[in-house]
Parts: structure tokens; sequence; C-alpha cells
């Protein structure tokens, strides 16, 4: 730990043995020998940071696991001495091995110099103090079992017994363990420590209310007990009793108040003294604010409906333990932070009448803080819209219940996306608690969460919004939410939670943390952990204990409320995007987040299309249901722990079953919500439909009607009688191209004529496409576009000195790009044209796949080239990805990438430090372009893009992957559309049909708001309903500002209420142009919960990326 004054010193010095070249120990089996050290050199393996026997010494592995013969451990022991008494030789090091977390017993194999000596067994839920395996030639391995770890896995010592006429002397031992192939993650562990009794004194960051300051003593011993005795120059004396193992004492100090160094002397037993110096530095002031709360994870550690049962369980006690502790100092009164309105609905659900006023009285009152979103989402995933969902709940509470809840809390979830901190401001959150995967010992600091941990814990600052006129105080807790976990009730009381609260002190001294107030996230025993009862006293005792660092039991709100009071005018102030690292995960079942993000889409859609269509048939309850379960698809839990090791027991399917209920519910709500607009929609034939457009500006497009649509029809006609373009497809569908006015519809009437043809087709040789501005070429060994070809000019897009072209396949088997494989054959190519499309279809054999088909579709009169890739997985439990690459030929080009609300950033460019350069999260586009042109790629259900190159996911020396920290400018982009990468959590494996759906649309210099409307066309298509008896045409309003945009239209009452979005890098102003709809009266909806009244006709101004929410009627 950087920074700390640790003085060790060698015990051996103090013992009679110390000129002994063999230490002495008790030893189970053996008895009484002499042990050398088992551990001195790594040779091989995987390295670990963990928990040990000796858990301040020894906190690095080797670790090896029943997968397979290749996840093997060496190492060497300490040299043979060159004289040897005695039969036998002993040595020792430290080990672990999983028990409780087994999924079963587990054989290892014992190697010594190349030869397998001992097969040892491990068993599951094995509660002994210690065992011992023979082998063949009268060697013998003995475990000695010292602590059992917060997950019941076994640590200790391993004794290895080796005839002495077997080894040779001055050499070491090679030693090298093998977990049988049975592909389990079980584990075993030897530590990279040798073996050494010695001394620390840690002077702690602790002031008692007396004016004292404690240092900690660390003895390492493994003699038989002893006494240690101490004295300070200032007269303390101190006698300790010192056991085999790690032994902790503390004694304290006189506090100085400039940097010290005083004489301690020490000796064991009744050997000589020893003098060490120890410096001592003045103790600087902090208050640490404890955040309790439970991380709730849907699942996971627990099936999702026992979850549900533990989170409601916790507010009841909280509620109890709030009046329990009425009578105490306010900082030691219980304190409960709910981390998600998730949990608040389901405690509603089941909670009394009474039960409900004492949750909301705690809520007003202070002693219950509630984070404002529904659930820990996956904001990559999330489309602008659902964003602003995700606090739609909380905003209910508030104007239900007389509460605000200016407040969010995020656990787990390593990086978040800009336009979530847009969408968030938006809706009034002005604090953002942040409490990533936290594991201290390992490389970046936790699990996948890349460099953003490194960059951004214990550095609070104003997070800017793309539009700039609105910030979010962001604070990344520096612990995360997770280092109390393994902590039981009452536990922090204890040396164990004091050495930790002084460490954490000493940390912050180190590394210069200016502030007073410290955030700590309390989530005890692990994920939907407990409350701690006992914390409350604790809390009081420790205040009347110590005066620094004092603890103050609160809330997120209040604590944040201190913050900005205190320290707000000078915190840095910072705008972009935190690329966040864990939405791959979701690609582990790309059919179901496929589904999802179609439907998120749709609802949106939806809502704008019954105030057109039909207000009054609009059913918020329903809505309502849908976007929680859209929601709660993207909320980051997917499934147990256990997900990737034991992917078939009833405790990993039963909970992924009931993940994909989330997107499977949703799309049944979706279409019944659809089906209500279906008027006429009986068992006759519709010859006439409107075609809705749900965005607010005018707009040309392509329709599809099914077989069944348009059985027998030859040709179509709108509304005016005009003969539309009309193209019936191979598949039976046909395709009309037509204009729809903004926010309103187009009615088409078919004409049935089967003996009518396509007029025009076009004249094309096989595996090459064109219209008047485009022409493609396809490579027919590998399916992929080998060439876009685009006028004036005749510019070439594609660059194929990488790759075959565009939209190439690429599997691959592992977790090495370098190995990556293309199609194995092309199956067939056939191609169609006609007056409003021209397409090729290409059926081809690709590896992890039964069949990939994609459709390249090029249109007459728009310029957009369509892509449909259907995959057809086969399930492989393996590590394998697939990806879509898309080469460009475009040279000193910028790129930009979209996240929604104007969160757009370039690689390097409007990113935070430490966000994911491996891959981004992507909504709607993706621009490539130089100044004299361009080409942006659409996208729908695939929202990962690598940029550059696909991520590497080789593991290095402690079993991680390297993250990138530069970002890849190289104009290439990668879709990222399947994984299993990750161990834990997310599916082993996914299988079945999934369609993924891109667009390409070249231009001249880049235009932002012209691709900004072309990426919510393609995700918000005409919408086909038959034709409605009565109804009124033309457009509820519009805007005279083709830059605002309106988003969102809800009925609501005799009115509606409105999203509305300056899709510009540039302040704007704009009115309304109210037609069908005249209103009396509007407002502005401010996030601050107020309400503006305005004149309907009043000029609306706007910032660069502005949102408003309107409330008209």
């Amino acid at each position: 730990m950087a920074g700390l004054n640790i003085h060790k010193i060698s015990l051996f010095l103090l013992l009679l043995i110390a000129k002994a070249a063999l230490a002495q120990m008790d030893v189970p089996v053996f008895g009484h020998i002499n042990v050398l050290n088992g551990y001195q050199k790594e040779i091989s393996g995987e390295n670990i940071n963990y928990y040990s026997a000796l858990p301040d010494v020894a906190n690095s592995a080797l670790l090896t696991r029943c997968i397979d013969s290749s996840y093997a451990i060496e190492w060497e022991t300490e040299p043979v001495p060159s004289r040897v008494k005695g039969k036998f030789l002993y040595f020792g090091w430290v080990a672990a091995y999983s028990t409780k977390t087994s999924t079963g017993n587990r054989n290892f194999d014992l190697y010594i110099n190349g030869n397998k000596v001992i097969t040892f067994t491990t068993l599951k839920d094995l509660d002994t103090a210690f065992w011992s395996q023979r082998g063949r030639n009268g060697e013998e391995l003995v475990f000695e079992r010292i602590r059992t770890d917060a997950v019941g896995d076994a640590h200790g010592f391993m004794y290895l017994k080796m005839p002495s006429s077997s080894l040779r002397k001055g050499k070491p031992l090679k030693l090298k363990v093998i977990g049988e192939p049975s592909g389990s993650r079980d584990w075993y562990m030897t530590f990279k420590y040798a073996p050494t009794e010695s001394l620390s004194f840690t002077p702690q960051s602790l002031l008692t209310i007396d004016n004292k300051q404690p240092v900690q003593l660390l003895s390492t011993y493994f003699g038989s007990e002893a006494i240690l005795h101490i004295k300070t120059e200032n007269g303390i004396d101190s006698t300790f009793t010192v056991r085999k193992g790690e032994n902790t004492f503390s004694i304290l100090l006189p506090a100085v108040i400039r940097p010290t160094t005083l004489q301690m002397k020490a000796r064991l037993n009744k050997e000589h003294w020893h003098s060490y110096p120890v410096e001592l530095k003045p103790v600087i002031f902090r208050q640490i604010h404890l955040i309790h709360h439970a991380h709730y994870d849907v699942g996971y550690s627990n099936l999702q409906e026992e979850v549900e049962k533990i989170h409601n369980r916790n507010i009841s006690n909280a509620l109890r333990y709030i009046e329990q502790t009425r009578n105490l100092p306010a900082e030691a009164r219980f304190k409960w932070n709910i981390e998600t309105t998730f949990a608040i609905d389901n405690f509603l659900k089941v909670a009394s009448p009474n039960e409900k006023l004492r949750l909301f009285k705690a809520i007003k009152d202070g002693s219950i803080g509630v984070g404002s979103l529904y659930a820990n989402i996956l904001t990559g995933l999330c489309q602008p819209d659902e964003l602003l969902k995700i606090t739609g709940f909380a905003r209910r509470l508030e104007k239900e219940n007389g509460i605000v809840l200016p407040a969010v809390m995020m656990s787990d979830i390593p990086g978040l996306t800009w336009s979530a901190i847009a969408a968030l401001a938006e809706s009034g959150i002005r604090y953002f608690s942040d409490g990533p995967n936290y594991t201290g010992s390992i490389p970046y600091g936790g699990d996948r969460v890349g460099n953003s941990n490194n960059h951004w814990v214990d550095k609070p600052f104003w997070w800017i919004t793309p539009s700039g006129d609105k910030k979010i105080l962001f604070w990344m807790a520096g612990k995360g939410y997770s280092s109390w976990h393994g902590f039981k009730a009452g536990e922090i009381n204890s040396d164990k939670g004091r050495n930790r609260i002084a460490s954490y002190m000493a940390e912050l001294d180190a590394e210069g943390y200016p502030y007073e107030m410290v955030q700590w996230r309390y989530n005890i025993v692990s994920d939907n952990g407990p409350t701690d009862s006992l914390v409350s006293n604790f809390i009081f005792d420790w205040n009347n204990k110590y005066k620094s660092p004092k603890i103050i039991l609160n809330t997120v709100e209040n604590m944040f409320r201190e913050f900005e009071k205190r320290y707000g005018d000078n915190l840095p102030e910072f705008k972009g995007d935190m690329t966040p690292y864990w939405e791959d995960g979701a690609y582990s079942t790309t059919r179901e987040t496929a589904l999802n993000h179609d439907n998120s889409c749709k609802l949106t859609a939806l809502g704008t299309l019954f105030s057109l269509a039909d207000p009054s048939a609009y059913d918020p309850e329903i809505f309502d249901l849908s976007w929680k379960s859209v929601l709660l698809w993207d909320e980051h839990t997917w499934g147990a722990y256990n997900s990737i090791s034991d992917p078939d027991i009833p405790f990993v399917t039963e909970q992924w079953r009931f993940k994909q209920q989330y997107a499977l519910r949703a799309d049944s709500l979706v279409r019944v919500l659809g089906e209500s607009l279906r008027r006429n929609a009986g068992h006759e034939q519709v010859l006439k439909f409107d075609v809705y457009n749900t965005l607010s500006w005018d707009r040309k497009d392509i329709i599809y009607l099914s077989p069944d649509q348009a059985k027998g029809a030859g040709s179509v006609r709108d509304e005016s009688g005009k003969l539309l373009p009309f193209q019936r497809l191979a598949d039976g569908r046909v395709a009309i191209e037509l204009e729809v006015p903004a926010l309103d519809f187009t009615q088409l009437t078919l004409i049935l004529d089967s003996t009518m043809r396509n007029a025009h087709p076009f004249v094309l040789p096989t595996g090459r496409i064109r219209n008047d501005h485009t022409q493609l070429q396809i490579n027919k060994s590998t399916g992929s576009i080998a060439s876009i070809i685009c006028k004036p000019g005749n510019i070439q897009l594609i660059d194929t000195s990488h790759y075959s072209g565009a939209n190439e396949y690429l599997y691959v088997p592992g977790r090495d790009p370098s190995k990556a494989k293309a199609v194995s054959e092309i199956l067939s190519i056939s191609q169609e044209s006609g007056p409003v499309l021209n397409s090729i279809e290409i059926r081809s054999l690709a590896p992890g796949s039964h069949s990939l088909d994609s459709e390249i579709r090029l249109f007459k009169d728009i310029d957009r080239i369509e892509i449909t890739n259907t995959i057809d997985k086969i399930a492989i439990r393996d590590k394998e990805s697939v990806h879509f690459v898309f080469p460009f030929s475009l040279r000193q080009a910028k790129q930009r990438f979209n996240t929604g609300w104007g969160g757009i950033f370039e690689p390097g460019i409007n990113q935070l430090e430490g966000s994911n350069q491996d891959f981004y999260s992507v909504q709607q586009w993706c621009d490539i372009s130089n100044s004299k042109q361009g080409v942006s790629l659409l996208l729908k259900e695939s929202c990962l893009v690598e940029p550059g190159s696909m991520l590497d996911e080789r593991t290095g020396k402690y079993g991680v992957k390297s993250w990138k920290v530069k970002a890849d400018t190289t104009p290439t982009i990668i879709s990222y559309v399947m994984n299993n990468y990750w161990h834990t959590n997310y599916k082993a494996d996914q299988e079945g049909t999934v369609s993924m759906n891109y667009a390409l649309v070249p231009h001249a210099e880049f235009d932002q708001p012209v691709v900004q409307k072309q990426g919510m066309e393609y995700n918000q298509p005409l919408i086909v309903l038959p034709a409605a008896k009565e109804h009124a045409k033309g457009a509820l309003f519009t805007m005279d500002q083709p830059s605002i945009v309106i988003t969102s239209i809800l009925p609501q009452g005799t009115g509606f209420e409105l999203e509305l979005f300056n899709i510009s890098d540039a302040p704007c102003a704009g009115k309304f142009q109210w037609k069908r709809f005249q209103p009396t009266g509007m407002e502005i909806l401010k996030p601050d919960r107020s309400e503006e009244k305005i004149d309907p006709k009043a000029v609306l101004l706007f910032p660069a990326y502005g949102i408003k929410k309107v409330k008209i009627w």
C-alpha cells in the first residue's frame, strides 16, 4: 500500500533457532518437524490476487481449475540443504481450495520434478481441521485448515513429506498441480509466499477522543505459543501472546502534531531486546458517511422470487430499526438506502397500509434514502426514450406521496453513457452515487471494469450534460459497493472492521484525498445482503471512542447535499461519455436482446401512434407494464453466479427462464398494444391501409405488406389516386415506396390484379446491384460487399486491404481475434429487382452457426443500403464471438458515435478518462467522414461496435484480459453481435435464429441533423394499420424549426405530454405550428418538478442538444 509506514523486523532474530536452516512447527499427522519453504519461485500458471490464511502477507497466488489439463500451475521450493539429517524432509506453503463453493469432489494431481506422485481430493462441504494423502514411495501430503472464508472455502497450510534419499542436495523441487479435466471452475491455489516469521508496525490514521493514535502490530509466526513484549520510548509497555499464523495487536501512542519517529523495542519470551524506528504522522480529520444498503441483483445469488422477499424484508427491518434507534445521536440513528425503486414497487404490493405510511414518513424525514433508478440498468443498451423511463416510477412516487427523490444509486456496473446523464438531468436528478464492482486485490480493481475505477474512484466531479445547461454531481465510491462483502451483521465492530477502516483512511492520506467527507457504501455479506441491526450501536460506540474518522450513518441524498454545500463550487467539471464495459454480456443472449431493443423503439412509436390515431384507446397501465419489462431486461443481472460453470443445474436454468420472460412479456404486451389499433382487421381482406409517420418531419420510405395483406394486389394508389412504386418480392411480400407527412398518415388502396407485373426491372449481372447513386459488388467467396462506388466522383467507400469487404462475417473460436474465421462456403446467391428495390440474397455456411443468410437491399429513390444478417446459431460453450466488419477507405476522417440526447463522442474526444476503448455502446448511428465525403452506419438491434479492430479476450498472468487505454481511429467499424466471454452471470451459450439489421448511408460532408434524423427513421419505421372508417386527417401539430424534433407524444387527459429535442449542435429557437389540435394551455415541465405556464404561441429557446418536456391541453 503506497505511502504507508510499515516497519518489518524478523522474529528469527528473537528466536533461539535463529541460525537454524529449518523452521520448527507443530503439524498435524507429522508432529513437531523442521519445515523448508515449499514456495520460493514461480515457474508458470495463472496468477490471482486473493485472500489467504495469512491475508496480510500472502495475497497473490497461482491458480488452477478443474477445466482441462492446460490449467496447470508450477513452482519451485527452496533448495534442499547440503546436509540432511533423518529419513525425511518437509516442505510447507500457504494453500487454499474451493469446498463450499465446489460443485463436487475434485481430484488434483501433484507432480514432483515431472513425475506424478500424489492425487489429492478436495471434498465438497468437508469441514475438517486437516487431511492427509499418501503417495506411492513414502511421500505424504497434509493440509491444515486455518481459516474458512466468507463463502466457506478452505484456507491453510500444505505440508509435503519427502524421503531424503529421493532428493538432490542443493537443488529445489519443481512442484506442479493439475486439476481434473471436468470442465469445472472449482479451484486450488498455491500462494506465492515463502513463509517468513516477521513483525510489522503500522501507524493507523485513527485518533481517539483522548488524543491517542493506534499502532497496529502484525506478527507472522510459526513456532509454539510465545509471549511478545513491546516497549515504547515514552514508557508504554505491552505484552501479547503469539500463536501459529497471523497475530494482530494494537497499542495506543500519544498523537503527534508533526511527523515524529519513535523508537519501539520488542522481544520474544525472555530473549534480547531489539530496537526499531516507527514514524508517526498527524491524523487528518475525516468523516465517513456510511451508506447502508443492499445491492439489488434481480437473481444471481438467489432465485428471483427469493431476492424480492429479501429486499421486502430489508425494508420492513429498516423501518423497525429506525424506530428502535430514535434516541441515539443523529449520526448513529439507523438509516437505510433503497438502491432502486423496483424494490419499492415490489414492497408496496405486499405492504400493509401502516407499513406504507411508515415507509414514506421515513423517506420524508431522511431515515430512508431512495435511488431514483428503477433498476441497475446497462445504459448502453437503452435507446434514448427508454433512458427517460428509468426514473418514471420515481417521479410517480414523488407525485403520489409528496416526496422528492433527486439522487440515484448505481451499483456494480462500470461506466454509463453520456445520454444517460442527459436523461437523468432532464428528469430532475442532481446527485449520482456510483458504487462500481470492486475487488481491490485484482487488476483494474474490479471484475471486467476496465480502466474506469482506476481513473474515477474518490474523485467527485460535476458531469455536464451534452446541452451544457445542466449538470449532475457524480461521485464514484472509492471502495465500490462491495468492500464489506464477507462481513456479517455486527462484524464491523471487531479488530477486522477497525483495521479495514484504518487502512482506507491511510489510503486516502497517501493519495492526497482533499475532502473531509468520505463516501463508503456499506453492503454486508454479499449481493442482496441483509440489514445490519447492530451498526447503529457500533457507530455510537465508535464516535465515543474516536475523534477521527467520525462515522455518520447517512442517506445518499443527505450526504450529497452536505458535500455540495461544502465543496460544490470548487469541484471540477467534465463533459463526455464514460463508455461502459458490461453491455457485452447482453449479447450472450442476442435474440432476446435484439427483441427487447426492437420493442423499446416500438413503445416510443406506439405512444405517438395512439396520440395520432386514437387517444381514447391509450392504456397507460399496459404501457407502464411494457416499459417495466423492457427495463428489467436491460437490468444488469442476467442469471446465476454459476451460470457459466454449472449452466444446466435448475438454480441456473430457472434464473434464465425468469430473466427471459422479461423480454418475452414485453414483446407480448407490445403486440397487444399494436393489435388494439388494427381496426377492421377481421377475416375479410383489407384493401385500404393507413400508413403512419410517428416522427415530426416529412418522410419518404419503404413499407412491406405481408403475402396475406397483399394477396392478389397488382398495384397501389395513394389517397389522391396516384400510383405508387410497387414491387412484389420473391417471398410474396410487397414493397411500396411512399411519402408520409410529419405526424400524419397516408392512406393506400390496393388494386387487385394478379396479371400485373413489375415495371422497369433493373438489368444487372450476378453479384452486382446499382441505382442512380450507388453501385455494389459482392465478394462471391465470403458474401461481403467488396465494393461500394458512389456518385458523383465514383468514390470507393470500402477498403479490402485487411478484410474481404463490408458486412464480412467473422467468427472467433476462443479468445484470440487473430484466429477469426470467415464463412466457409457460399451455398447460393440470388437476386431480384424492380421499381422499388434491388436486392441480393446470400446463403452461407458460417462457423459457429448452422447457416448465415444475408440480404442486401438497394433502393431506387432512397440513398440507403440496407443489410439484414440472419444467423442460425449453434449452441457452443467453448469461448466464442461473432462480428460483422465494415472497413472503410476514408482517410483523415472523423468517427462519431451517438448514444442519444446529444451524447456524441469521437474516440478519445468527449470520452472521459478510463472509458472502454475495446467496444462502444452506440444508439441509432455512427459515422465516418472527412471534409468531402463520408458514410453513416445505422444500427438497430446491435448496440455494440468495436473501433478499428476486434477486441482481444486473451487473459494474461492474472487470468484477466488487458483493456485498451488508447482510442483506435482506424476507419473500420465492427459490429459485435455475439459472445460468451463472461465467467459469471451471463449465458454460457446461445442458439437459434436472430436477425441483425444495418444500413449504410453514403453522404458528402457530415450534416449532423440529417444523420440524426436518418438514425431515428431507421429505428422507427412507418407503421401500417388497416384503414379506419372515420378519422381526422392531418398532423396534430408540428414545429417550425427543423432542428427541433418531437421525440414522443403521449395522451394525457384532454391533451398530450411531449418530449422535444434540439438535434443540432447549435442553439436554436422554434414554436409550435398548431394544426388539428388547438391547445388552450401549455406548460413546460421543468427538471426541478416545477411547471411554467406559457403561451402556446410562444417561441421556445433551446441550447444545443436541449431537451424540453411540454404539456398541452
